[in-house]
């Protein structure tokens, strides 16, 4: 049910066409933030 709710908050903030792009970055920020923590 959280998942729904986020899900369609994004859509609404972003669109629709936006959405994937957006996720996509968030993906690469996490993935960096991961590799960093690794590091240390």
């Amino acid at each position: 049910m959280k998942w729904l709710l986020i899900i369609t908050l994004l859509v609404l903030l972003f669109g629709a066409t936006r959405l994937p792009q957006v996720g996509r970055s968030l993906g690469q920020a996490l993935r960096a933030f991961r590799e960093e923590i690794k590091k240390k």
